[in-house]
C-alpha cells in the first residue's frame, strides 16, 4: 500500500506528472469515454478493450468504472449500449480511439500518447486506491 505521506514522491518515481492542483478526473479521464474504467486507463493503450457495454448501473469500485474482463466478448444486456472503437469491418471509428494517455514506456519523440512507464498490477491498484482518497 502507498504511504499517503510519501505519495508525492511515490508518484514522482512512477514518472507521473499529475498536478495535485487538478482534479483526479481531469488529470486522467479519457475525453471521449472510450476506456471503461480507471484500471483500463492505467494500462498500455494496446491492452485496452476495444469494445465494452455501457449503460449498466453496476459500478466496479475496484476498477473504478464499468466492469470489463480482458478478452471477454461484449454481450450487452437490455438497456446497455455497445461502445466500439472499431467498425464491423475492423476499421477505426473516428473519435472512438482507445489510444493516448498510455503508460508503456518513457515519453519522448516518436512515442505519441505515451505519458509514463508501464505499471505493475500491484502499482496500478495501489495508485487507484490512492486516487480514491483525493
Amino acid at each position: 500500500m502507498i504511504d499517503q505521506n510519501a505519495s508525492e514522491s511515490w508518484l514522482d518515481t512512477c514518472g507521473w506528472l499529475i498536478s495535485f492542483q487538478r482534479s483526479v478526473s481531469e488529470a486522467i479521464r479519457p475525453v471521449n469515454g472510450s476506456v471503461p474504467s480507471l484500471y483500463w486507463m492505467l494500462k498500455p493503450a494496446a491492452e485496452r478493450p476495444k469494445q465494452f457495454c455501457m449503460g449498466s448501473r453496476d459500478f466496479d469500485p475496484q476498477q473504478v468504472g464499468f466492469r470489463v474482463v480482458a478478452g471477454e466478448a461484449s454481450t450487452c444486456k437490455k438497456g446497455e449500449t455497445l461502445f466500439s472503437a472499431t467498425a464491423p469491418d475492423g476499421s477505426a471509428i473516428h473519435g472512438n480511439s482507445v489510444l493516448g494517455h498510455s503508460l508503456e514506456g518513457t515519453p519522448g519523440p516518436g512515442k505519441p500518447g505515451v505519458i509514463g512507464r508501464m505499471l505493475s498490477e500491484e502499482e496500478r491498484y495501489d495508485l487507484i486506491e490512492y486516487l480514491k482518497t483525493l
